[in-house]
């Protein structure tokens, strides 16, 4: 259609249709493209040329748009048209208020007509908003993001930090011995395991989003898709490659420590994948780094007994609850750790001690009680999930509402 050649929104031009038809709009304005030259070079010079040309270009591009029902600059525009009335470049209006193509000599428009395909009812036409549907623009824009972002998230250098990250910790904790005394060990494996990619998935958005806004702004401004659309491409496209380095760090660094099993292994993957995916949300790197440092604060690995007028904000660090479902794993039942034989930290322990000769064992509950772990498994997972969707739903309405472009 000829009403969606060219686009103006604020100086920016976006053009989506035939070569030909962009040809000829140029054309009708003095600027001809030479035979076999490429039209993408020759609009992109073009555009380049002096402030003179550029401003010919956008006037007569934004008058075309006047007459766009897709993206109309006045929306009134045809209440002032009459019939069979010359709009800009060549474009008419006939009396039954449709867009038609160049006039062409009165032989071949008696003989012809408009050609089948660049004549439209305005009316038929005027909700229309988008070139293309949600889901068009949808996979189009997950496989765009896909494509580019993989060799990013997938780069040498991030795979060889990932290395680091799981070798080093896995050797620091070699395959920890089940006693009391390294109780706070194991808690602290988990702890820079979860607050870790907690960190990393926030830095990597933080870092990559920035570049990438001038570029949607662009696209917004122009129509090109849905902010939605754009959104939830975003979020599913990089899903695959966010949790990639997660599953390789904890498959290493989890058999190097020596903890508690297969199933274990299995649910901290998952929930490792989880943490990434809920820490990887899009906000101004101060408000980020603020709120990661207070949730690592407040997570129950440095403290565990807060005052009690801010007992409260413990509930506001998500880091909390995939730390504790880590401890409820790895303390499970079948994982017995072994009290220390003076001195113990539990009064169990030192109450079996004092009464018998039995080798005595820390209680599972004795354990996650230190770390304020009272949540069962369920729970502290869907509060994860809620905390996921309560980050992505906040961005989404920020560039919705306030970042606008």
């Amino acid at each position: 259609m000829f009403d969606k050649l060219l686009l103006m929104t604020d100086g920016e031009i976006a053009y989506y249709g035939a070569a030909s038809q962009i040809l000829q709009f140029f054309s009708g304005l003095g600027l001809h493209c030479s035979p076999h030259y490429n039209p993408a070079d020759f609009i992109l010079d073009k555009i380049k040329q002096s402030p003179e040309v550029r401003e010919k270009i956008v006037t007569s591009a934004n008058a075309l748009r006047k007459t766009s029902s897709e993206c109309p600059l006045d929306s009134q525009y045809f209440a002032s048209v009459g019939a069979d009335d010359e709009i800009p470049n060549g474009l008419t209006v006939n009396k039954h208020r449709e867009i038609t193509g160049p006039r062409q000599s009165e032989n071949n428009s008696q003989s012809h007509g408009p050609k089948q395909g660049m004549s439209r009812s305005i009316d038929d036409d005027q909700d229309v908003r988008w070139a293309s549907s949600f889901w068009t623009q949808y996979v189009t824009l997950t496989a765009r993001n896909f494509k580019q972002k993989r060799g990013v998230f997938l780069s040498w250098l991030n795979i060889t930090q990932t290395l680091i990250i799981s070798l080093v910790p896995g050797a620091v904790y070699w395959q920890l011995p089940n006693v009391e005394e390294q109780i706070r060990a194991f808690g602290g494996l988990l702890f820079f395991l979860v607050s870790f990619w907690s960190f990393n998935s926030m830095l990597q958005t933080a870092a990559l989003f920035p570049a990438e806004r001038p570029i949607i702004n662009k696209e917004r401004l122009s129509g090109c898709y849905r902010l939605s659309a754009y959104y939830l491409a975003k979020m599913t496209s990089e899903i695959p490659l966010t949790i990639i380095q997660p599953a390789l760090n904890v498959t290493i660094t989890y058999w190097m420590a020596g903890l508690n099993g297969v199933s274990a292994y299995f649910a901290d993957m998952g929930l490792m994948m989880l943490t990434a995916l809920t820490a990887q949300y899009d906000q101004s790197m101060t408000f980020s780094t603020t709120y990661m440092l207070l949730t690592l604060l407040l997570g129950g690995f440095y403290i565990q007994n807060l005052p009690v007028w801010l007992s409260w904000a413990r509930y506001l660090s998500f880091l909390s609850y995939p730390f504790h479902v880590m401890l409820r794993l790895e303390f499970a039942n079948n994982h017995s750790i072994l009290c220390k034989a003076r001195n113990s930290a539990f009064r169990h322990c030192n109450v079996v001690r004092n009464t018998s000769n039995t080798t005595a064992y820390v209680p599972r509950d004795d354990i996650l009680a230190s770390y304020n772990a009272n949540f069962p498994i369920y729970a502290s997972i869907l509060i994860l999930l809620l905390f996921l969707l309560a980050f992505r739903l906040a961005c989404y309405l920020v560039l919705r509402f306030f970042r606008k472009p």
